[in-house]
């Protein structure tokens, strides 16, 4: 059976001031490896156009359970919201067996209008480009007996309005997941996000702080109810940092809500392709309630 792995990369968001940065979850397609020559040898055109692979995901915000169809509790804010898409796009060269270097970028699509939120604010239709950014995945970095270890790293480039008016020079981002190997139908892993960021000095006028350091840590159970429909459950725990702080520079506080979420993923074999449909209910870990808790979805196809 094909082995398929989830991977999650855990949002983040800052506030409403256009501060923000996000990134966010998809399904990597697997890679079908090729056979790498020898040093000193020249590959065929083919087999280095068999070596680009792309990705496309997109994931639904969707509505309340309890509310109207048309708004969301959005845990970036955190506030009712209008429902939500996120858009990836992915596209990356195989390097080697254990480097894939590629570009990516992301859009935020709020998609209904006149929702209030609890401040009052009335948010509507809007669409919001972040930063591309270069990657660069390593699925064999790190080797433990038991374990699939799969290390990503990427850095963006702050050409969009939020990230020139923050004076921000880069965000970096890494991120692993650690799944253990297992011929069982239960799977289990957990994976952190580490997301520092650097900024010019001094702090730009209408700027009270900036986020410097996002860090997220969560587990995950799953159970394969066949070869292509699984079962899931995750969490996720995040801390923040901002600068300038008055409790120090080392001083963690809380960032995003911590949530739960439990999905369902059908992932057909369409081969060559990777295809994949999922549909979740996630709520706020602490607290949860019917108000703050979602449902969703997510698709996403790769080659």
């Amino acid at each position: 059976m094909r082995t398929r792995i989830f991977l999650t990369l855990i949002a983040l968001f800052v506030s409403l001031d256009a501060q923000g940065q996000a990134q966010r979850g998809s399904n990597r397609p697997d890679i079908n490896l090729q056979t790498f020559k020898a040093p000193g040898t020249i590959p065929s055109i083919g087999e280095i156009l068999r070596n680009f692979h792309g990705s496309y995901a997109v994931s639904y915000m969707g509505p309340r359970l309890n509310g109207s169809p048309i708004e969301t509790y959005n845990v970036f804010i955190p506030d009712v919201a209008p429902v939500q898409l996120f858009h990836s796009l992915k596209f990356g060269y195989q390097a080697t067996e254990d480097l894939q270097i590629g570009v990516g970028a992301d859009i935020v699509q709020n998609v209904s209008d006149g929702v209030m939120g609890v401040t009052g604010f009335i948010r509507g239709r809007t669409s919001e480009w972040y930063d591309p950014y270069l990657y660069f995945d390593l699925p064999n970095l790190i080797r433990v007996d038991g374990w699939f270890v799969f290390t990503s790293a990427s850095f963006s480039l702050p050409i969009g309005p939020a990230s020139i008016n923050a004076a921000k020079i880069t965000s970096l981002i890494l991120q692993q997941s650690w799944n253990v190997n297992t011929q069982s139908p239960f799977h289990f892993g957990f994976g952190w996000f580490l997301n520092p960021q650097f900024y010019n000095d001094p702090l730009p006028q209408g700027f009270t702080d900036r986020q410097t350091l996002f860090f997220s840590f969560g587990p995950n159970l799953g159970y394969d109810i066949s070869r292509t429909v699984s079962i899931r459950a995750s969490a996720s725990f995040n801390v923040e940092h901002r600068s300038p702080n008055p409790n120090g520079l080392f001083h963690l506080g809380e960032a995003l809500p911590d949530t739960a979420r439990g999905t369902l993923t059908w992932s057909p074999d369409v081969s060559p392709l990777f295809v994949s449909f999922g549909g979740y209910v996630q709520s706020v870990l602490w607290s949860p309630s019917i108000d703050t808790s979602i449902v969703g979805g997510s698709f996403s196809i790769g080659f």
